[in-house]
């Protein structure tokens, strides 16, 4: 058999059963990509035990540990080392998929960009502890700490990487078709582009941008939730009904998430809501 997008694509999400945390945070952005797997667990072991010296910093429990501290600290050194590596992966992957670009979106520039303000600047402190360069100034920690915080603000708020990590946890914990169930996929989803490379849909649809699965769930969700006139949701439900349910997005997406069900449930949910409206007529 021939398909359009080239090679037959390799399932992924065969099992229906939702993966544990552990399986979303290394086995399954492993088959994304492995770089993927290292900047995730560099990103998670940055972030705590980065929490861990900022605790040791403001209280007194660093002179208790004594040499505690320093230890954290090249810990700290090791995950962020390993957080750059794994990410140039990423960027690298961004620019050679136009897939991977298409749903990631525009705030991936965003977290980029304040990714590699807080790269430069922990490489330079990191290097400065090793003695290769001259003891960092205040700046270095400064924009260090206060890049991280800004970039997990506008991250989580932005629809970014920490509101991908947020979505990912809760995503785990939600059933059925709720519409937490949706609110939470949204974030949770990785904009990997395994799916817009198989969907017929955007094949058919001239490659456009809107058509990509992952994002046709999200706009539809956004624009129906946020439409109050009864003309725009029908003109919504049309266009959700474009979808060929073939289920290809749900075979290939490395994390299991199922699209179709989300489709589904997005369209029992208008049902649902038109029925009432009619009722109330």
């Amino acid at each position: 058999m021939n398909y359009w997008f080239g090679p037959k694509p390799k399932l992924l999400s065969l099992n229906l059963k939702k993966p544990g945390l552990t399986s979303l945070l290394v086995q399954k952005t492993f088959l994304v990509n492995p770089l993927s797997t290292l900047f995730h667990v560099g990103m998670v072991g940055a972030l705590i035990t980065g929490i861990i010296m900022e605790i040791l910093y403001f209280s007194s429990w660093g002179a208790i540990l004594n040499g505690g501290g320093r230890v954290i600290t090249w810990m700290h050194g090791g995950m962020g080392l390993l957080t750059a590596i794994g990410f140039m992966g990423v960027l690298a992957r961004f620019s050679g998929s136009r897939s991977f670009r298409v749903a990631s979106g525009r705030m991936f520039y965003v977290d980029a960009v304040l990714i590699c303000v807080i790269a430069v600047s922990g490489l330079d402190l990191l290097l400065s502890i090793l003695g290769i360069l001259p003891a960092a100034s205040g700046w270095a920690s400064t924009i260090h700490v206060t890049g991280t915080m800004v970039w997990l603000l506008v991250s989580l708020f932005g629809g970014g990487f920490v509101s991908h990590a947020v979505g990912t946890v809760a995503y785990r914990f939600t059933n059925g078709h709720s519409p937490a169930a949706f609110q939470t996929f949204s974030s949770a989803c990785s904009r990997c582009g395994k799916c817009v490379e198989v969907c017929p849909e955007y094949e058919a649809g001239n490659g456009l941008p809107e058509q990509a699965p992952a994002l046709k769930v999200r706009r539809y969700l956004k624009q129906y939730q946020g439409s109050a006139l009864p003309s725009e949701r029908k003109a919504i439900v049309e266009h959700v009904y474009l979808c060929a349910l073939c289920g290809l997005c749900v075979g290939v997406c490395p994390y299991a998430f199922r699209h179709y069900d989300l489709y589904m449930g997005l369209l029992r949910q208008v049902n649902r809501e038109q029925e009432g409206e009619e009722v109330r007529a």
